[in-house]
């Protein structure tokens, strides 16, 4: 249970730090798992003579993403059906935070809003600018995103950047219609002066030890950190909204963008045309 001061910490910045929240060994079963999957794909799919390298069950997914990027996306994807992982994303610990965190007796966490991030060293193409989930994800205003590192993270493997208390401030989008088109996640929205933001709430990188996470608000404005190590930043993530949200019961419990809706209805205040 969360006390008083770290619930209205909550509420003022729209993040908070959570402590032992991620066990060693857990982390350790998951990215070993995650390298089964890819040495499978490698002795399955790909020719020794391919490659020089040598692949072991600690390196395999790090390989595989060197030899063929394309094919590490079909582990990237297989991770979430890693029964263990599931098991630990919707444990009782993280609905009764969310309940406590969003004042109700009732929460969801939509399936297709629960993931494992895998950040390869110096890879951009796929990180996120300065965004919200809620632009994504939808389901409640009062949504929050729990972020678990299986990792210690700092400027190195890439820190979480957050503006805190923007949760609070109403913010102005632009949509990229192209990017919806084909695909581009990461391109689907662009937050306007975010840097105006910026200079009035000053801007946070939120350096975490191994065991340590986060959870933050949806419409909390955040982006991922660069990669800059040898390692492969692995995290968690996992969304929960309230299910006595006017707005969620108004929509019939449904997601954002993940279940088919246009965002450009859900997002229609917020839109710059």
């Amino acid at each position: 249970m969360l006390d008083r001061d770290s619930c209205d910490y909550f509420k003022r910045f729209g993040y908070l730090v959570l402590e032992d929240i991620v066990e060693e060994s857990f982390a350790s079963r998951i990215i070993t798992e995650i390298n089964l999957l890819a040495l499978n794909l490698i002795d399955h799919h790909i020719s020794s003579q391919n490659f020089d390298m040598v692949i072991t069950r600690e390196n395999a997914y790090k390989s595989l993403a060197k030899l063929n990027r394309k094919m590490a996306g079909k582990v990237f994807d297989a991770i979430t059906k890693i029964p263990e992982l599931n098991r630990y994303v919707y444990q009782e610990k993280f609905e009764s935070i969310a309940k406590q965190l969003l004042n109700s007796d009732s929460v969801l966490s939509p399936p297709t809003q629960m993931n494992l991030r895998t950040d390869h060293p110096r890879e951009e193409s796929f990180l996120y600018p300065w965004h919200t989930d809620y632009s994504y994800n939808f389901s409640s205003r009062n949504s929050l995103v729990f972020w678990l590192p299986l990792t210690a993270i700092d400027l190195s493997i890439g820190s979480l950047h957050i503006i805190p208390s923007s949760h609070l401030i109403d913010h102005r989008l632009r949509v990229n219609s192209e990017a919806l088109i084909l695909g581009h996640s990461s391109s689907y929205f662009e937050i306007d002066q975010v840097q105006e933001l910026i200079n009035k709430l000053g801007e946070l990188r939120c350096h975490l030890s191994f065991g340590q996470g986060l959870v933050f608000h949806s419409n909390l404005i955040h982006k991922s950190g660069m990669n800059c190590s040898d390692q492969i930043r692995y995290s968690v993530q996992s969304r929960w909204f309230d299910a006595n949200s006017t707005d969620a019961v108004e929509n019939f419990y449904v997601g954002g963008i993940d279940q088919g809706n246009d965002p450009q209805s859900y997002l229609s205040s917020s839109l710059i045309t």
